[in-house]
């Protein structure tokens, strides 16, 4: 048996993206584990005994973790980890090795990035899978019971007394050759995408992203600034699978940047066409889409774009090598008005070249363009990327204690002409910017807290937070009348 896992995360929810804590404990809009339920979808198909428990999304506490572990009784545990989680997920690891003694192995880009590193430190652990995981787990589960490890591209592992590294993998060049995603071991019920009507399904029709964004964790952990997709037929059908199976009132495209290829959106809005399929749909995508491409993504359902704008500052756009124009960006949200579409706009605070002056650009054009819904986080430079080694190697890192790489919480870099209280400062001020109310959302939280506390433990909570989210609302609102009616207005 091979168990693939998510660890708990009690303070928050994990993502193959990104991972941050939250203020409301088991609130979290997560992702179903991709890799996870890929890699399970292919042990299936060879007919290789597998479970998959996503325990964050289910808030199960370390307790019951192991508990599970020890029912299952997995020859194998493979469990994708985080920066921001690592120490709680090795200790975990540990107690697992010792209380249930099978052999256990670590992925994503956390891993990935540090897969040395970890097996050296890290003896109850006995292999990384690093890069793009889902065909080294295959080939492991296969091998394990003859301890053939050395031709296992993409496996480090632990040789005796010896660190093993193989070659890297190559990353998979069809993804149609990919069975769908088991999803049918997750609880699918509490998948969402926060900007979508809830409930609503995910599915990737590509993987990767060309850019060369200095902070941005897959394109420079796994896949090497190269993208992928998959054939719109294959999407399609997916969509059709979600719609017949769970019913949701919109599919969103988690997508690195679904719009990156017309020719690829417009093959997929064709075969939404074709087939008459009647469902909204979102997507991530970039702010560089001509406005016939837009239309016919509309024409075949689309309702919503989310993009990264990151920061307001020309200057600071090239030095994380995004270089998006703020002009075309200002254009994309009136087009996307033009044709009623939902737009979500992410930013963030603390970047290479920031300082007050432009973090106070950032928060205006957040609160002044236009768009339905925006978020602002915290720059955190990971292991993997060039930010990280960048303000590694120029003495710009505050603290190597990876429990506090947390872009919802802290800044980790404190720069000559920005500190790290100034960044934690603008973040404060941000965090009443976000505030909006939605009342999707809202029903949703409200329906899931009631179905964890129970009715009288749930009364408390509703006031509490309430009292909390009005009082956060009406600051932001505040503020948001303060950056429009004067144009050098400082957001204080």
């Amino acid at each position: 048996m091979i168990l693939l896992a998510y660890p708990p995360f009690e303070e928050g929810g994990r993502s193959f993206r990104w991972s941050g804590t939250t203020e409301i404990k088991n609130v979290y809009f997560s992702y179903p584990p991709w890799f996870l339920a890929y890699s399970a979808a292919l042990l299936e198909k060879e007919n290789i005994a597998v479970d998959l428990v996503d325990t964050t999304t289910l808030n199960m506490t370390n307790d019951e973790f192991v508990d599970y572990v020890k029912k299952t009784s997995p020859e194998l545990l493979i469990t994708e980890v985080s920066t921001l989680t690592i120490y709680k997920d090795l200790e975990l690891m540990k107690r697992i090795k010792e209380e249930v003694g099978c052999k256990i192995a670590l992925t994503g880009s956390h891993a990935t990035a540090l897969c040395q590193e970890i097996l050296l430190q890290n003896p109850f652990i006995d292999f990384v899978l690093f890069g793009e995981y889902e065909l080294t787990v295959l080939e492991l589960a296969m091998m394990l019971r003859w301890n053939r490890f050395r031709n296992i591209l993409g496996l480090a592992y632990r040789e005796g007394n010896k660190i093993r590294i193989n070659k890297p993998r190559q990353l998979i060049k069809d993804l149609d050759s990919l069975p769908f995603p088991a999803r049918h071991f997750l609880p699918m019920d509490r998948y969402n995408e926060a900007f979508a009507q809830v409930p609503n399904q995910q599915l990737l029709s590509s993987r990767g992203c060309p850019f060369r964004c200095v902070f941005c964790l897959l394109p420079q952990t796994l896949y090497n600034h190269t993208v992928r997709y998959r054939n719109p037929k294959k999407v399609v059908d997916e969509m059709q699978m979600l719609i017949e199976e769970y019913k949701p009132k919109e599919i969103y495209f988690d997508d690195d940047s679904f719009t990156l290829n017309p020719k690829h959106v417009l093959g997929v809005c064709k075969e939404i066409k074709d087939r008459n399929l009647d469902i909204a749909w979102s997507c991530m995508g970039h702010a560089l889409i001509t406005e016939d491409v837009l239309k016919t993504m509309v024409d075949a359902g689309c309702v919503g774009v989310k993009f990264g704008v990151e920061t307001a500052s020309q200057r600071v756009q090239k030095e994380i090598k995004k270089n998006l124009d703020v002009e075309q960006i200002k254009k994309f949200v009136k087009l996307a008005k033009k044709f009623n579409l939902r737009t979500h706009a992410t930013y963030m605070l603390g970047l290479p070249g920031d300082t007050k002056e432009t973090i106070e650009e950032t928060l205006k054009l957040a609160v002044t363009l236009g768009t339905d819904r925006f978020q602002i986080s915290i720059a955190t430079p990971y292991p993997g990327t060039e930010f990280y080694n960048w303000v590694k190697k120029n003495g710009h890192l505050v603290t190597e204690d990876f429990s506090r790489y947390d872009g919802n919480k802290e800044a980790v870099v404190s720069y000559p002409n920005l500190s790290k209280q100034e960044i934690d400062a603008a973040f404060k001020k941000a965090l009443d910017l976000t505030s909006k109310f939605d009342f999707g959302i809202a029903k949703y939280l409200i329906q899931q807290q009631f179905k964890e506390r129970g009715p009288i433990r749930f009364v408390p909570f509703f006031f509490n937070e309430v009292y909390s989210y009005a009082n956060r609302l009406l600051r932001k609102h505040i503020f948001t009348l303060k950056a429009k009616v004067t144009k050098n207005s400082t957001i204080e």
